[in-house]
């Protein structure tokens, strides 16, 4: 796995998280934390916060973070794949046919932390054995305005966007 990181000043209040990431081949993972005023300097997995205000066109359709079950966890939605993954693939085409990529399921967990397939399949049960993606929607509440370093690792591809722009791998 490596780890890529990023560092960003961050203004107090609610900044939308939403990753996807593929699995192509072997092992799977992938952890998501952050460093900073809020957490003391100490680095620590990203929780999510209530997500009121993640816009509608960032989500696949059937991944729509909704007020049923624990608002304060990531919703993760997995993706099965007719063909090898060597990228992430077009998670908004899912179930048109244009990729061959087919929504499996949704749940929830409380922070981006997984090293294999039995911890994803704990969150979403009937993810496949091998060519699945995935979707991760949250949202990070920052209390203190300062300089905060966000990190993702990952053994696979990853695409982290919002204020994550920078960080692909």
């Amino acid at each position: 796995m490596v780890e890529r990181c990023s560092v960003t000043t961050l203004l107090a209040g609610p900044h939308v998280v939403y990753l996807e990431g593929f699995q192509g081949g072997g092992g799977v993972g992938m952890e998501l934390t952050y460093t900073g005023p809020d957490t003391g300097g100490t680095k620590v997995f990203m929780r999510s916060g209530i997500r009121s205000n993640i816009p509608p066109s960032l989500y696949f359709s059937k991944c729509t973070p909704s007020a049923e079950g624990d608002q304060s966890k990531f919703t993760m939605c997995t993706f099965r794949s007719e063909v090898g993954l060597s990228s992430i693939p077009s998670i908004g085409q899912a179930d048109t046919g244009n990729n061959r990529l087919y929504f499996v399921g949704k749940g929830r967990l409380p922070v981006v932390n997984f090293e294999n397939l039995d911890q994803i399949r704990s969150v979403v049960p009937s993810t496949p054995d091998w060519q699945y993606a995935w979707a991760i929607y949250g949202q990070l509440l920052i209390g203190e305005m300062g300089s905060y370093n966000l990190c993702i690792t990952s053994d696979d591809g990853y695409v982290i966007f919002d204020f994550f722009a920078s960080l692909k791998g």
